[in-house]
């Protein structure tokens, strides 16, 4: 392809990718999760790292919020983009990581496939770090590959790099680096590629990265402790939980059909191809000139690492002790997916048996149902909470008393209610909810209905003192009631 026609293809693609995830990006309220991002990141740097190593999460994001607050300020606009930017940058990694392995042909069609991934976008336009998780994870895995089949030191370095950058993104990213590792030691095990002097490089520079990274990971695993003991909001997966988690990274079932689809003819065998009489294309890593048979087994275990690793680790972990395992936590494995599907579409049409008009026609069949909502925007967490805090402007007067039932919701009424009540309650206890003990006028409660059990618990305690809690707004995650007296 030429060089020009290549740039301009993946101009478009680019152009394309960034429009998608811009589209609508403030035209919903911040969802519960995002309200912490922004509380800790809008804190003093002591406060944000303090506040950041009380989650469950590495800090690389919320420094990233930081300095775009300090900078741009704090709207939605500004909290959300710098995951767009993410977004619209992997985009250009998975290409990358495509031709590097399977050519120009695979690395656009990925990059296509990647552009128009609903879960993607939707995954773009969140003040979290799941954008982050992606393109690190795309990195570190191109990083790695070029790392061990040129054995040069900028690319060790790179490789070195990508990995403290995946480590400190999430903690996925650590599942992702364990799988990976092991990869790449079994590949020189077994097929003697890469060889143990590229393999102890490479290993230096992944040593250096885990000992900056040693700090935060004793945190993370007091984490895990504290949910062993504690649990998550998690389910336990079960063979539903689990299709319907791989339909939603795919952005759909059908989609996930056609990634399984591709993915499987990827990693056909050549005997197996040849067997099928669909010629004798060599398939990962085999097409391109500077792969050889041993480097091509490297670059299979690369991608399985990457596709699998982080899947098959949590739901080992999740069926073993507690449940850990959500769909917007793999998103660093959706671009190895959607690189090894479209090398096997293109394995497939290589073979002459598809011509390239039918093949064109499945790929729009497939992501047309996939991104029609693209055109009102990506799907969203459904809590409105300015309409929420609006409804609750209307009526409010001062002297008014303010409930939350917890820090959470708590998080969100700070962010658009920028001055609070003097009368202000935030509590996880229903006990805590007493609008007798003080003299307002009103009282409200902001609540999340996500908790039947606290929900019980408070109805029964207001009742026990003669109060009743009235909804003012029909919101069914976020939701405004009035506390009175029962009548």
């Amino acid at each position: 392809m030429n060089t020009r026609l290549c740039w301009l293809g993946l101009a478009i693609i680019l152009v394309a990718a960034a429009i998608l995830r811009l589209h609508a990006i403030s035209a919903s309220s911040l969802w519960f999760d995002e309200a912490i991002s922004w509380h800790q990141a809008s804190q003093a740097f002591s406060t944000m790292i303090r506040l950041t190593a009380m989650e469950k999460q590495p800090p690389l994001h919320n420094l990233i919020l930081y300095v775009v607050i300090g900078a741009f300020g704090d709207s939605e606009t500004s909290l959300r983009l710098p995951s767009a930017i993410l977004g619209v940058a992997t985009v250009a990694a998975i290409f990358w990581v495509g031709t590097l392995i399977g050519g120009r042909a695979t690395g656009f069609l990925s990059a296509a496939l990647l552009c128009l991934s609903v879960f993607h976008i939707q995954y773009s336009q969140d003040a979290r770090p799941y954008a982050l998780l992606a393109l690190t994870s795309t990195l570190f895995a191109g990083a790695t590959i070029r790392a061990l089949e040129t054995n040069r030191r900028g690319w060790h370095a790179a490789s070195s790099i990508a990995a403290l950058l995946l480590l400190y993104s999430h903690a996925y990213g650590a599942l992702l680096w364990i799988s990976v590792a092991i990869a790449v030691i079994a590949s020189a095990k077994v097929w003697r590629e890469p060889s143990p002097q590229v393999v102890l490089r490479w290993a230096i520079g992944q040593a250096i990265a885990l000992l900056l990274f040693l700090p935060w990971a004793g945190i993370l695993a007091w984490h895990y402790k504290q949910i062993v003991t504690g649990g998550l909001w998690i389910p336990k997966p079960s063979p539903r939980y689990m299709l319907g988690l791989l339909a939603s990274v795919a952005s759909g079932k059908f989609m996930a059909l056609a990634l399984f689809a591709g993915a499987a003819l990827a990693l056909a065998p050549p005997s197996l191809w040849l067997r099928l009489g669909l010629g004798s294309d060599a398939g990962i890593g085999g097409s391109a000139e500077r792969h050889d048979a041993r480097q091509a087994h490297m670059i299979r275990a690369v991608l399985l690492a990457w596709l699998f690793g982080p899947l098959f680790l949590s739901l080992t972990a999740s069926l073993i002790s507690q449940p850990i395992l959500s769909g917007r936590y793999v998103i660093g494995s959706l671009p190895a997916w959607l690189v090894l599907a479209s090398m096997g579409f293109l394995r497939l049409y290589r073979s002459k048996r598809i011509p390239a008009l039918v093949l064109a026609i499945i790929l729009a069949g497939i992501l047309i149902p996939a991104t029609a909502t693209l055109w009102v925007g990506p799907p969203r967490w459904n809590e409105d909470t300015r309409s929420v805090i609006s409804a609750y402007l209307a009526q409010a007067q001062p002297g008014d008393c303010v409930f939350a039932s917890n820090n959470d919701v708590g998080f969100q009424m700070r962010f658009y209610l920028r001055n609070p009540p003097a009368c202000y309650v935030s509590s996880n206890m229903s006990v805590d909810i007493a609008p007798w003990a003080f003299s307002a006028q009103h009282d409200w409660l902001f609540l999340r209905d996500d908790n039947p059990a606290f929900r019980r618990k408070l109805d029964d305690s207001l009742q026990a003192h003669g109060w009743r809690a009235r909804s003012v707004t029909s919101d069914p995650r976020f939701q405004l009631f009035a506390l009175e007296p029962a009548k």
